[in-house]
């Protein structure tokens, strides 16, 4: 059973009645200790935060769980600790790069959807510091034509 099916069996099904809740304990397990980043664990492994995020935006993006839903816990999850956000944007680029190759697809739309509600409480410049210049287009975050023109004219002279 992959990380997915099984994320789906222990936390989609009962979302309403205990998948939230238990999501949210599981990520607080991963963030006890605030000196030190949550992706690894004390013996230097990786801790799985990432790979639960990247189930949880899966289930979003193929609509096991509500679109909504998985913006709300995002939301709630950034509290837990200072380096959230910036694993939610990590774990977001690695979706962009699987959905980006059919940008007519349901999927790359919830995509869009989800990552467009992410702006409301993760940094604008962390945003555009992670993700490609061509999603920020298709999610509305960058509408001004002339950063465009300057990104080439910047990557021209590199």
């Amino acid at each position: 059973m992959t990380t997915y099916q099984k994320f789906v069996s222990d936390y989609c099904k009962t979302w309403e009645k205990s998948g939230k809740e238990l999501f949210i304990k599981t990520v607080t397990q991963y963030v006890k200790d605030e000196g030190k980043t949550p992706l690894f664990s004390k013996s230097g492994k990786l801790s799985g935060l990432s790979q639960s995020i990247y189930d949880l935006l899966l289930c979003g993006l193929r609509g096991n769980l509500k679109k909504d839903a998985v913006v709300s816990i995002l939301h709630d999850i950034t509290t837990l600790h200072a380096d959230i956000p910036s694993i939610i944007l990590d774990v977001t680029c690695i979706l962009d790069a699987e959905t980006c190759t059919d940008v007519q697809s349901e999927d790359r739309t919830n995509f869009c959807y989800i990552v467009r509600e992410l702006e409301s409480f993760i940094s604008d410049k962390l945003l555009k510091e992670r993700l490609e210049i061509d999603t920020l287009q298709d999610v509305g975050t960058l509408k001004n034509k002339n950063f465009y023109t300057k990104f080439i004219k910047i990557k021209t002279k590199l």
